[in-house]
């Protein structure tokens, strides 16, 4: 009779599962609701620009600046005044 009393007391395996699989899913809607809850929050006050007329520059003048190129010697953005450039930056990590 002891032994019938032991096995009473265990749940069930698929009882078992189904708890695991009930506590699974709230974690998982509680993560998604935490996520969305951020996505939504940063769209609200992401929705500035930082160039309110478009995102044109063209026909403006750029700040002078000087960088190296990859000989070391030092150049300035004013030694090209006048012509196109394009710049390529780029890094080696």
């Amino acid at each position: 009779m002891e032994d019938k009393m032991v096995l009473s007391e265990e749940r069930p395996v698929g009882q078992r599962g189904a708890r695991y699989a009930l506590f699974g899913l709230l974690i998982a809607a509680g993560i998604g609701a935490i996520v969305a809850a951020i996505f939504l929050s940063t769209q609200a006050t992401g929705t500035q620009t930082l160039n309110p007329e478009g995102s044109s520059v063209a026909g403006r003048q750029a700040p002078d600046f000087t960088l190296k190129n990859l000989k070391g010697e030092f150049v300035s953005l004013r030694q090209f005044r006048g012509q196109p450039v394009l710049l390529f930056f780029w890094a080696t990590w």
